[in-house]
């Protein structure tokens, strides 16, 4: 295993099937930049006008972002899709995507087997032809999992790691799964 599975495997074991990664939802974004405001004014209140005007370009921002999704992803949202795990739930529910088939990730390497297995007759059976991961799945798995299907493959960066960190990051986060789930479920 290397840390970042382990710690997969322990968030998971800690959290169950709860999907802790809030910041996937524009609302709940809106909800987290309302109370950051807030909290700042108070303990800075020379600068409250400057934080409700920060919230305000964000929150107009946010909501334009919001739409331009909901747009690209319309004609997309009935497609099906294979993840490795479920943590992009919140993106999904804003969005109205299908719910996931969702390969099982953490197992011993029989089950783990078993497990690719039914998800490639899945892949087959259901006709589809997207499956998304994250940087915490080596490439090896995916190539096993599609090896020989009509598939394509797309990294979704939850964390937005490999993004700027600037006032715009968790719009451009949004904006980039967006673009890449747009892309990958496109035929």
């Amino acid at each position: 295993h290397n840390a970042n599975n382990d710690f997969h495997k322990q968030y998971d074991e800690n959290h169950g099937n709860k999907d802790l990664h809030i910041w996937l939802s524009p609302q709940n974004m809106l909800i987290m930049a309302k109370t950051i405001a807030k909290t700042l004014s108070e303990i800075d209140p020379r600068n409250s006008l400057m934080y409700q005007s920060n919230l305000d370009q964000f929150t107009a921002r946010l909501i334009k972002t919001t739409q331009n999704i909901e747009t690209e992803l319309a004609s997309i949202k009935t497609q099906p899709y294979v993840v490795f795990h479920n943590s992009w739930q919140y993106f999904l529910q804003q969005f109205k995507l299908q719910k996931p088939t969702i390969v099982g990730f953490h197992e011993e390497l029989s089950a783990g087997i078993k497990s690719i297995k039914a998800t490639r007759n899945e892949i087959v059976s259901k006709n589809i032809h997207c499956v998304f991961s994250d940087a915490s799945i080596k490439a090896v798995r995916v190539d096993v999992l599609i090896e020989g299907l009509n598939v394509k493959t797309e990294n979704i960066d939850i964390l937005g790691l490999g993004l700027p960190l600037d006032k715009n990051s968790s719009i451009n986060l949004l904006k980039d799964m967006g673009q890449k789930i747009n892309n990958c479920l496109s035929q």
